[in-house]
């Protein structure tokens, strides 16, 4: 936690500076020092850059920092992080033409497919399970995924957008970020430990699910609106009476395939 990925964060100056102060103290206790100049303070929709000082020297600004994967911009938006993975698992479709995925030049559409759904899918959405993304970025996502779908399948641009997943049986991105988003969410209120971290997860996710609303963007409300779309049990109730990991997973994911499922054969 000391290297690349500790992130500090604070509403305000003051209680931010406080806690650069107690990580300073206990740096020194253990005998290593945070360096300054690597160190950056992204002020999220913020008129006025903050001015913070750690060891006796002033930490500059950046507009996006990356924290365990994430770029967190001043913006408080995911673009940055959408626009990343879609690099990222471009990059990785490239390194896969040495192994044949040519197109029609190359292996065929299943193995082909196989290659794409092994490689370049995990790649493209890993970690935006955690991520409240708007219709934009998703957008951004869905785009380069169906892209992929036709050329794996050799079908035309102008192919229905139906077809292009029905006809392999592929997931639409929307359907695949939710079911990776509700696994997560009942592997963190199953957690049997009832120590910290774990019991004050849960706490915060009870007390968001009870105070806040259908309107705010919180990480929890997403949550929320996904079991309303698919008919799921509440997260209170979900809390009260955890779910079983192999129950759940089969649960979600047959509850969700036979949605989209539905919904693309009522569009085609």
């Amino acid at each position: 936690m000391v290297a690349d990925e500790l992130a500090i964060v604070a509403s305000s100056m003051v209680p931010m500076q406080i806690s650069l102060t107690m990580a300073e103290t206990n740096a020194k206790c253990e005998r290593y020092t945070y360096n300054a100049s690597k160190t950056k303070t992204v002020a999220i929709n913020c008129s006025t850059a903050p001015i913070l000082n750690l060891n006796d020297k002033p930490l500059g600004t950046s507009s996006k920092e990356v924290h365990v994967g994430i770029h967190r911009n001043d913006t408080n938006s995911n673009a940055d992080t959408v626009e990343a993975r879609v690099k990222s698992a471009r990059r990785t479709a490239y390194s896969l033409m040495g192994a044949g995925m040519h197109g029609l030049n190359g292996i065929g559409p299943e193995i082909a497919a196989l290659q794409y759904a092994t490689y370049v899918l995990p790649t493209l959405i890993y970690g935006l399970e955690t991520l409240t993304l708007n219709p934009n970025e998703i957008k951004s996502l869905s785009t380069y995924h169906r892209k992929n779908l036709r050329y794996i399948q050799h079908l035309p641009q102008s192919t229905a957008l139906p077809a292009i997943f029905l006809l392999r049986g592929t997931a639409p991105i929307k359907k695949l970020l939710h079911i990776r988003a509700l696994t997560l969410f009942r592997n963190i209120i199953a957690a049997e430990s009832n120590t910290p971290p774990a019991i004050y997860i849960r706490d915060l996710i009870t007390r968001q699910a009870t105070v806040k609303d259908s309107t705010s963007s919180n990480w929890t409300t997403t949550i929320k609106k996904i079991l309303q779309t698919y008919k799921l049990p509440s997260i209170v109730k979900l809390i009260e009476n955890r779910p079983r990991k192999r129950e759940w997973r089969k649960t979600v994911k047959k509850t969700i395939n036979e949605a989209w499922t539905e919904a693309l054969q009522d569009e085609a």
